[in-house]
């Protein structure tokens, strides 16, 4: 039971550490995230019907997934306009020398 409420205060502690600036604590991105996919479980069972199921889950998905830094908000609007093709852009370089630059002048 001791080992119980030791648990349970250093997550306490390491949550209220993570409002700092400080390394101690959680990560706020993780805590977001975890936040977010909290909300979307709650949200979903409450308001969703079967028509609208996924439509929600991505949403939820997608902030998650941005809160975690998985995703970029750049990348969200290409996903979204369609635009999901990269361009690959190759760039060669050439480097010349010749014998008379590298011994040194009498």
């Amino acid at each position: 039971m001791r080992f119980l409420f030791k648990f349970i205060a250093q997550i306490l502690t390491n949550w209220i550490d993570s409002f700092n600036n400080d390394k101690k604590g959680f990560s706020a991105r993780k805590e977001a995230a975890f936040g977010a996919f909290v909300v979307a479980v709650y949200l979903s069972y409450k308001f969703t019907t079967p028509s609208n199921l996924i439509e929600v889950l991505m949403m939820w998905l997608i902030y998650g997934l941005l809160c975690l830094g998985i995703i970029t908000l750049q990348q969200v609007a290409e996903l979204k306009s369609g635009k999901s093709q990269k361009q690959e852009s190759v760039t060669t370089t050439t480097s010349s020398s010749s014998s008379s630059e590298s011994q040194p002048q009498p």
